[in-house]
């Protein structure tokens, strides 16, 4: 029978691998909130940088991302603009990470706006690190709509990301 995701033979538990979100807060909550149960769900262990006082220092982090053995990313308009976020994407771009990036386009904002993001960036190392993430297989998700539908392939690109 197929699994989950309709892709027979293919699990799509992920057995307690560690899986970092990186995501602008003020932009996608609500698709990280979603993702979040989501890879909860399917027995991904989703590391959390959220404190009581806050969000973990930058560094700390970084840290996290590079022990984690999977990166989504959550790209929302001013994803690159967040020194948190772009700390991220360098991160996940250095250490070679397995990256699913996501596509937030709650809102009014649509792929094509998202796929110009990087066209905005000046840093060299930011912007490899953009070219890095934007090369990998590439999933819109409207964290407003389609969630239910798009669960199982959103889990098969987490198994299956290079």
């Amino acid at each position: 029978p197929a699994a989950a995701g309709g892709v027979a033979g293919l699990s799509l538990e992920g057995g307690g691998e560690k899986v970092f979100i990186s995501y602008r807060s003020t932009n996608s909550k609500i698709c990280f909130a979603k993702m979040m149960a989501m890879l909860f769900a399917a027995d991904y262990e989703v590391v959390e940088v959220a404190t009581e006082h806050g969000m973990m220092p930058m560094e700390r982090q970084v840290a996290l991302l590079k022990e984690s053995s999977l990166v989504v990313v959550i790209l929302s308009e001013d994803y690159f603009e967040s020194k948190y976020c772009a700390a991220e994407a360098r991160a996940a771009h250095q250490s070679g990470k397995r990256v699913v990036p996501v596509f937030d386009t709650a809102g009014d904002l649509g792929k094509n706006a998202v796929m110009k993001l990087k066209d905005r960036i000046s840093d060299a190392d930011t912007r490899a690190a953009a070219d890095y993430i934007y090369s990998r297989q590439l999933k819109v998700f409207n964290s407003e709509g389609k969630f239910k539908e798009e669960q199982p392939k959103l889990l098969e690109m987490c198994r299956l990301a290079q």
